[in-house]
């Protein structure tokens, strides 16, 4: 049960980029000592039933859109950025960036890719994974660094689900519905 409570606690630790409901979050925290299973459950069901918040739509033109904010996407908005491509956008469903490491956070959630060759940017970055096979909780956390020391969340719109996409050749240009 050890394992299970230090796979936990980083995620019922909540950070300061932690948008959920406080009532979640304490319910989270009273789940310390249940069962494994339960755990899992409290865990996942209140990050899959979170209501988007609401915002006006987002009208503009973009030199590069990107979809999603997981590992790639962060990676794609920093080298874009790096580029010099500043005219751009990237929209998430979730309510925060990370991708497979927002959505999946049942204990013991891990990598199995060694830290070094999946985590990007780490010398530049100045980033030391804890472990080998980093958990779920870090590689989150380090993806949130990326996004903060690089200035990228003002580039990302989060709980934005695109709908369709269009070309039109005329004009090649892309309109992206959301």
């Amino acid at each position: 049960m050890s394992n299970c409570y230090s796979a936990l606690s980083s995620l019922l630790c909540p950070t300061s980029r932690d948008k959920r409901p406080p009532e979640i979050i304490e319910e989270e925290v009273r789940m310390r000592n249940c069962s494994q299973a339960a755990k899992v459950a409290a865990v996942a069901r209140p990050v899959l039933a979170m209501e988007p918040p609401r915002r006006e739509p987002v009208r503009t033109h973009v030199e590069a859109f990107v979809l999603g904010a997981g590992l790639s996407g962060v990676i794609m908005l920093k080298k874009l950025k790096d580029a010099g491509v500043t005219n751009v956008i990237a929209v998430d469903k979730a309510s925060g960036v990370g991708g497979t490491w927002h959505w999946n956070t049942y204990p013991g959630a891990a990598c199995d890719v060694d830290s070094y060759a999946y985590l990007p940017f780490l010398h530049e970055m100045g980033f030391c994974p804890s472990r080998k096979y980093p958990t779920a909780p870090e590689i989150k956390g380090y993806l949130e660094q990326v996004c903060e020391r690089h200035e990228l969340f003002d580039r990302i719109l989060l709980n934005t689900k695109l709908v369709s996409a269009a070309y039109d050749p005329q004009t090649r240009l892309w309109s992206m519905h959301t």
